[in-house]
């Protein structure tokens, strides 16, 4: 019992580290900013033209926005990071925060592909 207790104490530590640095990117990384304030709005009233979705195309439309999320955090964690450890410019640190920004971009042009995708499924060109 007193392992449950303990695992569950760590858990929701963790949940609290996770929600602490969600906060944290919000504050200081005007991109993941731009994502919640610009990019939620849009994705959701897209989303609206597609209504009615299937789980599946909910899972996958949603998924791609989150997707977005979740690697513009990861970009955000490395250049904090980066920054910290070596604030000067350098072409390796450069290399690094660039090749995290290739991440996010290609995250975007997954979640283009899924609404691309749910477009044509509308229009009955694919099924």
């Amino acid at each position: 019992m007193q392992a449950i207790s303990r695992n569950l104490k760590k858990i929701i530590q963790s949940v609290g580290h996770a929600i602490h640095g969600i906060v944290a990117a919000y504050r200081h990384d005007q991109s993941f900013v731009l994502e919640i304030n610009w990019g939620l709005p849009v994705y959701l009233v897209v989303g609206w033209f597609f209504l009615p979705m299937t789980s599946w195309e909910a899972l996958l439309f949603v998924g791609s926005y989150f997707n977005i999320l979740r690697t513009e955090l990861l970009n955000t964690s490395i250049e904090f990071a980066l920054d910290h450890l070596h604030p000067e410019i350098h072409h390796n640190i450069k290399r690094a925060k660039d090749t995290a920004s290739g991440a996010v971009l290609i995250a975007f042009i997954m979640a283009i592909i899924v609404v691309v995708i749910l477009a044509l499924r509308r229009q009955g060109v694919i099924e």
